[in-house]
């Protein structure tokens, strides 16, 4: 098999709205929560005052589109309960207390970090949310970087794979081109590896090189070597979604070169 397959998984309460259940998923050294944005949304609608932080409803006022709010909105829901749950169970904690950042002064995208009334908590995690479904990953311990990705299955077309993949990916897929879940795995890699190492750049999906490992595990790496970035991602299959997750890896140093190096050098084509 390409890499994913279904993924077991059970169902945990979280703190709020109550009686609300998600699906945890845990891997190797990691541990994954999955919900339906439509359900997160429904125990909150109209209470963005109580759940959202100042700077956070200033954000989701200007959100044009709704649906992109609305799964936006049960991105930080669920991130503020796992939060909650692991790290801070015995104290009460509003919703509104925590601040999700994920853009810097500039506006450019960057690794989220979790502020408690105005402090920095460290909570390392990373967050995902597409169609009707959000995704929340945390390390099992302090690593250099994590990342996640969902994929609602068959989003990823060939015509996306031409203009978005790198041609040493292109060759590896092979016949395999023709498989939505062999592209919708990669794209999932890439953009999971890609907020493992999230220096504050925008997804530039061709600047990311993937390539098999075992089972469902894939390397990814930056394509120009100089920047030393790669991550070590595993992939799993959880209801018509293909989800990556990605730990940020240091692979060589300046006299290596680094697992599955491909040929053409280190610019992306």
């Amino acid at each position: 098999m390409f890499g994913p397959q279904t993924q077991e998984c059970t169902k945990v309460n979280v703190f709020f709205p109550p009686q609300q259940f998600v699906s945890e998923v845990t891997g190797k050294n990691w541990t994954a929560w999955f919900a339906s944005i439509f359900e997160i949304n429904a125990g909150v609608a109209g209470m963005e005052e109580k759940f959202l932080h100042e700077g956070e409803i200033d954000v989701f006022d200007n959100i044009r589109s709704k649906l992109y709010r609305e799964s936006w909105f049960a991105g930080r829901i669920l991130a503020k309960n796992i939060y909650t749950k692991q790290c801070v169970p015995e104290q009460n904690i509003d919703g509104k207390d925590i601040q999700v950042v994920s853009r810097n002064s500039l506006g450019r995208s960057i690794a989220p970090r979790l502020l408690l009334n105005g402090n920095d908590t460290c909570f390392m995690f990373s967050l995902s949310h597409v169609a009707d479904r959000v995704m929340v990953v945390v390390p099992a311990s302090r690593v250099a970087g994590i990342g996640c990705d969902l994929v609602y299955q068959g989003t990823i077309t060939p015509g996306i794979v031409k203009t978005f993949f790198h041609d040493a990916e292109i060759n590896d897929l092979g016949s395999d081109i023709s498989s939505d879940a062999h592209r919708d795995t990669l794209w999932a890699v890439k953009e999971a590896a890609y907020k493992s190492c999230n220096e504050g750049e925008s997804f530039q999906p061709r600047q990311w090189l993937a390539q098999k490992m075992e089972g469902n595990r894939f390397f990814c790496r930056h394509c120009d070597l100089n920047r030393q970035l790669s991550a070590e991602v595993e992939t799993f299959i959880l209801d018509d979604y293909i989800a990556a997750v990605a730990k940020k890896s240091s692979w060589y140093d300046d006299k290596q070169k680094p697992p599955f190096y491909f040929d053409g050098g280190s610019e992306a084509r």
